[in-house]
């Protein structure tokens, strides 16, 4: 029971998860029109340019991440928010905790933070080493089984924040994909609608949502009946996207507990710090 209650709790936690992971690194499968096609193949460039030359690591930044659990009814149980400066450690994204519901830390929350951000210098070998290996279990990653999974419709273009988009629509390809994660389950069941930057061919905008239930042992673990999520970029002027928003809802069932939360994240005061190569700390 150990083992099943963790299985679903991890099912939870990528529910979550996804409105993060889907923004930063979803890209659809063009199938139909030679055009659609052409503007794909220009994101997945895109996207593995940004891998490889991680631009972000030379900046810093704040995130606010706020997060709410509701009742059946939808009114507010409990609610916490967190303020995090985000640095690069050798090109890796560290989040520091500055404020937590809009306090200052205590005494021993720095300590602990302190610690946490020593053990991270000491594992970035091994993160790094894991990073080069793929996705871990419950990774989304832009590789050719994600993009394998949907089909699209490029239904316009529209302008965003004063540059032109193209805006298409997403669909799982068929009710019945492989399941070879467990991500699998809640990824072959996302739809929605993106936005693509006609330039620099980056997602402006994603918006996603569960096109059917996704369940973990036929429901008896786990069952995400909604999942709705919005997510957002901005460019720099020195041409870096960087992410602007996340807000999602979840509605769950793990094991024979409901849960409904709200994810909010928030991204500002984007400032150029230096060259991620000499071993950025947060310009501390």
């Amino acid at each position: 029971m150990i083992d099943e209650r963790a299985r679903a709790w991890g099912s939870l936690r990528v529910g979550v998860g996804l409105f993060l992971t889907l923004g930063f690194s979803l890209v659809l499968h063009a199938e139909t029109t030679g055009s659609g096609l052409e503007i794909m193949q220009k994101v997945v460039q895109r996207a593995k340019w940004a891998e490889e030359h991680n631009p972000q690591a030379d900046y810093t930044y704040n995130q606010l991440s706020r997060r709410e659990k509701l009742d059946g009814n939808g009114a507010l149980k409990e609610k916490e928010e967190k303020l995090y400066e985000v640095f690069y450690i050798e090109g890796l994204m560290y989040r520091r905790l500055v404020k937590r519901n809009g306090q200052p830390l205590s005494t021993e929350e720095v300590k602990r933070e302190q610690q946490r951000e020593r053990d991270f210098h000491q594992q970035v070998p091994e993160r790094k080493r894991r990073k080069a290996q793929g996705p871990q279990q419950d990774d989304v990653a832009l590789n050719e089984e994600l993009i394998g999974k949907y089909s699209y419709d490029l239904v316009g273009q529209e302008t965003i924040n004063g540059r032109s988009s193209y805006v298409m629509t997403y669909q799982p390809r068929s009710d019945d994909l492989p399941i070879r994660r467990r991500i699998d389950r809640l990824l072959n069941k996302v739809a929605g609608k993106v936005w693509v930057d006609t330039e620099d061919y980056e997602i402006v905008r994603l918006q996603i949502h569960l096109a059917g239930k996704a369940t973990m042992w036929g429901g008896l673990l786990a069952t995400v009946r909604k999942l709705e999520g919005e997510f957002e970029q901005m460019r720099t002027d020195e041409g870096v996207w960087f992410p602007l928003r996340i807000q999602g809802y979840l509605d769950a069932r793990v094991l024979f507990t409901n849960y409904r939360l709200t994810q909010n994240e928030r991204w500002s005061d984007f400032k150029k710090v230096g060259n991620k190569n000499s071993g950025n700390k947060g310009g501390r």
